[in-house]
């Protein structure tokens, strides 16, 4: 006997547990959560008793939700929403329940595997009740910590992941990237599935797109350093493979973004960090550009300014809860006249507009519509501000 059941058939103990409880939350955030529970009569007999402790103490009765760990709890899930005040499935005891392998038998591992759809549709129930009843619904358990199923998760309408603390930074770095249309068509296709083998390679052919996104990411930070050490150095063999190489990191950031939207996935180092390599590779090889006279440091300073405070602001953005700030088309024009005016100072075609070098007019055009684009930015980031500082 386990759970709710040994509490009511032992009433001395569930009082006892309740009074802490309640006296508790009376100076703090406390909520209850019965486990094992199989029927709505439970949860109200649980209910009622929290009412009565509560009533004794003089104190309204904390929040009571229900631990999801038995099929029939997730089969019911649509009336137990309509009195609990959230959910939280326990993928371990729900696994093996539904698919009767325990998980203390040796020999029945590989079946006990959260991943199997018939599991994972019973998550999806207990979410959909839950957003139906405007209740949160969490998972914990073995799934919740593996950031490869964060997604899916996610796209199943899950809210809020309980992990152990050494599993955090894995599974906060997988929400991050979380690109919600891919979750939900993720989430899709593994209910679709028909065993837990096809769901892990529905995910591992997900986590492998990231993987090449990533690496997409990486070779536009690598090449940085090289085409700004070509600069350097000058010559005419050293500046066209300066501009070639510049021209290929340009184009990634093409290719990352298109594929991302095609796929509904970022990279595994974030949309966030995605960006921050385009700044690195204007930032850096303007530089250079400035060191050997090939472009203007008002120019470079104006440019590099922008990038600075942008970086900035959405680094207080991303610290927000909440705020979320897309790309505008002024941003992405921004960058294109950016991408454009650095790889003709490098290659330096010796064209006169006006008394000017082309690539002097393109750099002054893109100071101008950088800072422009520096503008729209503040204001569109003005309303992360408030919550950090409500905090």
């Amino acid at each position: 006997m386990r759970g709710f059941r040994l509490t009511s058939a032992r009433p001395e103990i569930l009082l006892a547990q309740l009074r802490a409880l309640v006296r508790v939350a009376a100076d703090h955030p406390v909520r209850i959560m019965f486990p094992m529970v199989a029927t709505l009569e439970e949860l109200q007999e649980g209910l009622a008793t929290v009412g009565e402790v509560a009533a004794k103490s003089g104190t309204a009765p904390p929040e009571v939700g229900v631990m999801i760990e038995i099929p029939a709890a997730a089969l019911a899930a649509p009336h137990l929403a309509r009195v609990a005040a959230f959910f939280s499935v326990g993928t371990n005891d729900l696994t093996q329940y539904t698919l009767a392998a325990d998980r203390g038998n040796e020999h029945l591992g590989d079946l006990a595997n959260a991943l199997h759809p018939s599991v994972l549709r019973l998550i999806a129930m207990t979410a959909e009740a839950g957003v139906a009843s405007g209740i949160p619904t969490a998972v914990c358990g073995e799934l919740a910590a593996d950031p490869a199923a964060t997604s899916l998760l996610l796209g199943l309408g899950v809210e809020e992941l309980s992990v152990s603390p050494p599993a955090i930074p894995a599974v906060k770095d997988a929400v991050r990237v979380v690109d919600m249309d891919g979750a939900n068509a993720l989430a899709a296709k593994a209910l679709a599935c028909a065993t837990a083998a096809e769901v892990r390679e529905l995910l591992s052919a997900d986590e492998r797109a990231g993987r090449f996104l990533e690496g997409v990411t990486w070779l536009r930070v690598i090449l940085t350093p090289i085409v700004m050490a070509l600069v350097l150095h000058g010559g005419d063999r050293a500046d066209a493979t300066a501009a070639g190489l510049f021209a290929l990191a340009a184009i990634t950031d093409f290719v990352d973004g298109r594929l991302a939207r095609r796929w509904k996935r970022t990279s595994q180092l974030g949309a966030f960090l995605d960006t921050t390599a385009d700044k690195v590779l204007v930032t850096g090889v303007l530089i250079a550009l400035v060191a050997v006279g090939r472009a203007s440091a008002w120019v470079g300073f104006v440019i590099i300014a922008r990038e600075i405070v942008v970086f900035g602001l959405k680094g207080v953005a991303s610290s927000a809860e909440g705020s979320i700030v897309n790309p505008s088309r002024l941003g992405k024009a921004k960058a294109n006249l950016q991408f454009l005016a650095i790889f003709v100072a490098i290659w330096r075609p010796d064209i006169l507009v006006g008394g000017r070098f082309v690539d002097e007019w393109l750099m002054w055009v893109a100071a101008i519509i950088t800072v422009w684009s520096g503008i729209d930015y503040v204001g569109r980031y003005a309303g992360a501000f408030t919550p950090v500082r409500e905090r």
